[in-house]
């Protein structure tokens, strides 16, 4: 009798063996039992008799039938005779395929499958049926904590570890699995000083941005850890340097502390990608792997597909949604990159873009990685707030923050109380920013001048990175600038004009868009003019609740530029907002990993359009003939459901895409 087969060619056993053993090895030391268990567990159900003749058939070319499940069987294993931490295997076992499941949901999912279990373990080998860990539950509750949220994160990155470790057994076997070697966290240490060596201090703004920069590294050097792990608050105003020196922090930091890589989270693709290039250009583009898309992963192409879903490289660059959905997320796919947070510096940028509804379970969730998995979370922004109320122990980077404010505030601010979007188009300004609040603001401003630029969300990726070069060359050749723009220019993008219009707003708004103005400190001073739009333009009750704290600190006289003057606006901000809308601790607490999944969510959710933008129009029509889903990634917008309904009669839908098919005069076409 030939031996059980988990695919044609690989023995069943082998599987099991060599799942368990690449388990082991994207997991700490002291959970290495827990993923030794679950990887001979996993497969367990393919001992089945039923299984084995459905598996056969297919290796011999037959009309293949519906098989039998096989991810329950391990898992009846586990519940009935591990004890608690079996429980935790379980659910990592019984949802390898599809998904965690809540906890709660198990038990009657196992009863589902009685039949099919019972015959699966009555033909496995005692080998692969572990009657006893050598584990105890005190010993994983007293390293990784007790709460519900712990113990969630803990289930989360032991499944993400079995999954890792099936699909890359599956993906050897198979001649698939993509080589892994990489420049080590020292060497790009020492190569990253060495690029920003090159820069010389001359003028005041260097010499401010070298002081910067070295403290960062004497803060690396010296700063004690309590397991490995903290979380700093590297507060800093725009213009300082934070994506080189920040980066130089976080790499002092990894190589000091024995770390393996470093995770860099931007909010915005548009800041991920300019930030991305830069560390691509110092450290070697095959070192940085740049993740985010606007396709599902598994339409990427295969190499990219799997880089995206394991995380290996030395530098991960990613955005916020794809980090920090991540950490809540319940998909084997999504799952399979946290053991490669766990023992990571972790550098999230612009921190206040953090939406308030979601702030206490990720916080919490940072804290947990920091205090149990070993990572040194940076939390960076030139308008931090204040994160007391979550985390109690968060350690400056910057002794002095103040002083960098009053080195680089080179704007004044200026109250104008209600404009017309013509009113301001009278100034007649040869070169100026506008920023509005939403899409159709910043379009009516567009409309208003004449000869401007917009800039929304709304343009595709392809044409935004083109708008943002060509405001940067002309801001630098003295060219007629005048650009219209949402809050997309806020966050890491480098303008520098020499006045800017900001619609009222949340004060970490009106911070971010002053350092868009008079950044280098070309001129003796930039000015930030605040003005309320005599039209009316609808935001969320959260948005009209920043606007209404800001205003209170405008009308006491507060300087908007001081750090102490953001962090006083987000504890105001804190105190009278929902920071856990979706209730998701309390579902945490109750282990509802899948219900979690579900309800955590970073920003609303979108529709994926195609825009065939015109002077693309060959490069868009060759990608989507050749179904080729990384170049159509450029030419993609997300569009909320509410909008996509509005604007459904200028939408086809072409080989399976929504592709918009209006005028191109972007964002200036589409109903909002």
């Amino acid at each position: 009798m030939n031996p059980p087969i988990a695919r044609p060619g690989q023995r069943l056993s082998s599987h099991l063996q060599g799942v368990s053993e690449k388990a082991i090895a994207r997991l700490p030391i002291n959970l290495s039992e827990l993923g030794r268990v679950a990887g001979l567990l996993h497969d367990v159900g393919k001992y089945n008799p039923q299984w084995q003749a459905w598996i056969n058939a297919i290796a011999t070319g037959e009309a293949s039938t519906n098989h039998p499940s096989h991810a329950q069987a391990g898992a009846f294993w586990a519940t009935e005779q591990l004890g608690a931490l079996g429980n935790m295997i379980a659910l990592c076992v019984a949802g390898h395929h599809r998904g965690l499941y809540d906890f709660n949901q198990l038990e009657g999912v196992l009863k589902l499958h009685r039949d099919e279990i019972a015959a699966a373990i009555a033909q496995t080998p005692p080998e692969f049926l572990p009657s006893a860990l050598d584990i105890t539950i005190e010993q994983v509750l007293t390293t990784y904590g007790e709460s519900g949220s712990h113990l969630s994160m803990l289930i989360r990155i032991l499944f993400g570890a079995l999954i890792d470790g099936d699909r890359s057994d599956v993906a050897q076997f198979e001649g698939t699995l993509p080589a892994a070697e990489f420049t080590g966290i020292v060497a790009l240490r020492d190569q990253l000083a060495a690029h920003v060596a090159q820069f010389s201090a001359t003028s005041l703004v260097d010499l401010a941005r070298k002081r910067f920069y070295d403290e960062c590294r004497q803060f690396a050097q010296t700063v004690p850890l309590q397991n490995g792990g903290g979380v700093f608050d590297l507060t800093a105003p725009c213009g300082c340097g934070k994506t080189l020196s920040g980066a130089q922090l976080a790499l002092d930091l990894a190589s000091r502390l024995n770390k393996d890589r470093l995770i860099y989270v931007a909010p915005f693709i548009s800041i991920l990608e300019q930030n991305a290039s830069v560390l691509a250009k110092a450290l070697g583009r095959e070192n940085v792997l740049e993740h985010h898309s606007n396709f599902d992963p598994k339409s990427e192409a295969y190499e990219h597909k799997i880089a995206g879903e394991r995380w290996l490289h030395p530098i991960v660059a990613t955005t916020a949604v794809q980090f920090l959905e991540s950490l809540f997320e319940s998909s084997p796919r999504r799952c399979r990159k946290l053991p490669s947070v766990v023992n990571s510096v972790i550098f999230l940028d612009e921190t206040h873009t953090i939406p308030t509804n979601v702030l206490e379970p990720v916080m919490e969730s940072l804290e947990i990685l920091a205090a149990h998995w070993g990572c040194v979370v940076i939390l960076s922004s030139a308008s931090q707030p204040d994160y007391a109320k979550f985390c109690a122990n968060i350690t400056p980077v910057i002794a002095e923050p103040g002083y960098y404010f009053k080195e680089f505030q080179r704007v004044r601010y200026e109250v104008m109380g209600k404009m017309s979007w013509l009113q301001i188009a009278a100034y007649n300004h040869h070169q100026a920013l506008i920023v509005c609040n939403t899409i159709a603001a910043a379009r009516d401003a567009y409309r208003a001048h004449r000869k401007a630029m917009l800039l929304t969300a709304l343009c595709p990726p392809i044409h935004r990175r083109e708008i943002i070069d060509d405001v940067k060359r002309g801001l630098e050749d003295g060219d007629r600038m005048v650009l219209c723009a949402t809050q997309l220019v806020e966050a890491g993008v480098d303008f520098d004009f020499p006045i800017g219009y900001r619609m009222m707003a949340g004060l970490d708004s009106i911070i971010q868009a002053a350092g868009r103005v008079n950044r280098e400190g070309k001129n003796p001073e930039g000015v930030l003019r605040i003005f309320s739009s005599e039209l009316h333009y609808p935001t969320a009750p959260e948005y009209q609740q920043r606007i209404r704290i800001t205003q209170q600190r405008l009308d006491v006289g507060e300087d908007l530029q001081s750090p102490d003057c953001i962090k006083a606006y987000s504890k105001r901000l804190y105190l009278s907002s929902n920071t856990d809308e979706l209730e998701i601790i309390p579902k945490l607490n109750r282990l509802e990993i899948e219900g979690v999944a579900k309800a955590f969510k970073l920003i609303d959710e979108q529709v994926s359009v195609l825009v065939r933008v015109p002077h693309h129009a060959m490069e868009f029509d060759r990608a989507l003939s050749s179904r080729d889903f990384r170049a159509l990634q450029g030419f993609t917008v997300g569009v909320s459901k509410s909008r996509f309904d509005k604007n459904i009669n200028d939408i086809d839908e072409v080989d399976g895409f929504y592709v918009w098919c209006g005028d191109y005069d972007w964002g200036a076409d589409m109903v909002l």
